[in-house]
Order: structure tokens, then C-alpha cells, then sequence
């Protein structure tokens, strides 16, 4: 869709209505009108213009793709998932079609599918006609209503509704109603447009999540935790230290702990540096396996004979899948 162009401006007569000046009817205040609703639309196009694309499912050999162009959400459509096959939606205002359109909100009933997709994009023109007082009438304000469709999130992603009247070309809203993930949020909103969501998951880090340890493991005095977290690019985090007494110190390795936050999902273990307080025979590897268990690894010159204090303080990517980088946009915030 193309921005609204703007209509011809006014020249200013000020200090000439004396003299005349030029004939104002009531069409010149219907062009201001245009104008200021030209400028505002050209706004909020510019914005949805920037929003990231949502992609759905098509399939177990084929890549996702994007059924139909984002629209924007203006305000309202806060949804409230408490019940999954009822959540309600609130009233408000999408842009759809370079048009302003209204949705009265409302219960949707979801079935069985407490998992689903709220699709939301304009309706037909709705006239409100006007009679004068030589009793013609003439229609004066048009509105949009919005046409709604419910579709589903699978395990593998979105799908569209069956029979769906949706096109390519249409700009739709999508609102995850029965569960609290916010596909609506990360896509469809002013913020997602200008970025702010994006900044905000690379600032805000998740929070460190203490390990489980093996009977025999303490919790070391040196750093005094032993905790992990997943990071936003997919990376798994250990920090801490712990307290191994000689006699666990025994086979090829000795199971330690169990980590309650991490990201591995190689076929194998991942291999990590650990370091040991004490000089003789230092424990250097670790293994992590699926799920979180970490086993220290038998030195070459074997067990000592003296408890042993390990120390993690490693960052490991565990998933053979890369996860996307952090790139510089020179064009960020750039809406023109």
C-alpha cells in the first residue's frame, strides 16, 4: 500500500480578508481534515512498515514462511488467558489495510485448542449517512470493523485457519489467545517496530539458577554458590565452585551436580575447562550431558589423596544448532 500523498496547502491570506481574500467552503475544511488523517496514517505505515515478520508452519521438509503482510496494533487487544477455552479480549485498534479499524473485543472460545491464534484484520467500510434539512441525505463517516479468524500454534509452530480468507497481501494482527507466550506483543506492536523488544531481551539476562549437587558434593567456600543460566544467544553459563572430599575421588569420573538451567541438546556431551585449587593432579574437564549432569573428569596423573575444591566459571554453546548474532542496523529508528 502506498503512503496516503498529501493534499495542497493553504496559502496564508492573513491581513487580506479586509480586501476580500479568498472564499472558504465547506470542502477546504474537509481537505484540512484529509491532511492531518493523511499525515497520521503515513505515520503508522511507516511503523508497520518495520515490524518483524511472523512465520508459520508448513510443513516437516519445508521452511517456514509468511502467509500475509503485518499489520499494527494501535491500542487495546490485551488479552486475558486465565481460562484457556475462554480467554478474553479487549477492545481496540489495529491499522489493517491503511485503515484505522475497530474490534469491540470480546470472550473467544477456543474448544479444545487452548493453544491458538486470534487473526484480526479490516472489515467491510460501514456508512453512517446524515439527512439534511432539505431532506437529501448523504453518506458522511465511514468506518472499519474487523474480521476475525482463529487459527492454532502447534509444537512446530503457527498454522492458519482452514478455509482461511486471508491473502498474501492482507494485513493481519495475531494474538495468541489460551496460553501467555504474546506472539501479538513480539510482532504486531508499536514497540516491535521500533526495536524496544529486541533491546530489551538482549539487556535483560535470565537469572542464575542454583544446581542440585550429589550427596557427597558441597557447596565450596571459595566463591560460597554454584549456579547456571541460559543466556539470550542459546549459550549455557556455570559460575561457581564446590567441595569434592577424597573419597568420592574414584573411577574415571565422579558425578557432581546437576545443573537446573542449561542448554544442551548435542547427541553427545560437551566437554569443559574446569579449574582445581589444589597444584597436585588438578582436575582440568568436565563433561555436561543432556539435562544437566556434569561429571568431573579423571586427571592424567590420576586422583589425589586430599579433598579437592573445583571451580566453574565457563560459558559453552551445547546446542549444534547456532542461534542468530547480534548485528548493527544502521537503519534502526530509521521510520522514513
Amino acid at each position: 500500500m502506498a503512503l496516503k500523498p498529501k493534499t495542497p496547502i493553504f496559502k496564508s491570506i492573513n491581513g487580506e480578508m479586509d480586501l476580500g481574500g479568498a472564499p472558504i467552503y465547506a470542502d477546504d475544511l474537509v481537505r484540512i481534515q484529509e491532511n492531518n488523517r493523511g499525515d497520521v496514517l503515513n505515520y503508522f505505515e511507516a511503523l508497520r512498515r518495520l515490524l518483524p515478520p511472523l512465520l508459520y508452519y508448513t510443513g516437516p521438509v519445508t521452511p517456514p514462511v509468511q502467509n500475509f503482510e503485518n499489520g499494527l496494533i494501535l491500542s487495546g487487544l490485551e488479552y486475558d488467558n486465565t481460562d484457556p477455552a475462554n480467554p478474553v479480549v479487549n477492545e481496540g485498534y489495529i491499522l489493517s489495510g491503511g485503515e484505522v479499524c475497530y474490534y469491540p473485543g470480546g470472550t473467544i472460545s477456543t474448544g479444545l485448542i487452548s493453544s491458538g491464534l486470534l487473526h484480526l484484520y479490516k472489515g467491510a467500510p460501514t456508512y453512517t449517512a446524515r439527512t439534511f434539512s432539505v431532506g437529501g441525505s448523504k453518506d458522511i463517516l465511514v468506518t472499519h470493523s474487523v474480521v476475525i479468524e482463529q487459527g492454532e500454534v502447534l509444537t512446530t509452530g503457527p498454522v492458519m485457519p482452514v478455509g482461511s480468507a486471508i491473502t498474501a497481501t492482507d494485513e493481519v494482527v495475531a494474538l495468541q489467545i489460551g496460553t501467555s507466550s504474546g506472539i501479538g506483543e513480539k510482532y504486531f506492536s508499536n514497540r516491535a517496530a521500533l526495536g524496544i523488544i529486541g533491546i530489551g531481551e538482549s539487556l535483560n539476562k535470565n537469572p542464575w539458577i542454583s544446581a542440585n549437587l550429589e550427596p557427597t558434593i558441597t557447596v565450596d567456600s571459595k566463591l560460597g554458590f554454584i549456579v547456571s543460566r541460559v543466556n539470550a544467544d542459546g549459550s549455557t553459563e556455570i559460575r561457581g565452585s564446590i567441595g569434592v572430599p577424597a573419597g568420592s575421588l574414584s573411577g574415571d569420573y565422579v558425578d557432581v551436580l546437576t545443573l537446573n538451567r542449561d542448554n544442551v541438546q548435542a547427541a553427545n556431551s560437551i566437554v569443559i575447562s574446569v579449574e582445581t585449587q589444589e597444584l597436585d593432579n588438578p582436575v582440568t574437564r568436565a563433561r555436561v550431558w543432556a539435562g544437566g549432569l556434569v561429571r568431573i573428569l579423571k586427571p592424567v596423573g590420576g586422583w589425589g589423596v586430599a579433598d579437592i575444591t573445583i571451580i566453574f566459571n565457563t560459558v559453552f554453546l551445547g546446542n549444534p544448532t547456532l542461534t542468530t548474532p547480534y548485528t548493527y542496523d544502521v537503519d534502526f529508528l530509521n521510520i522514513t
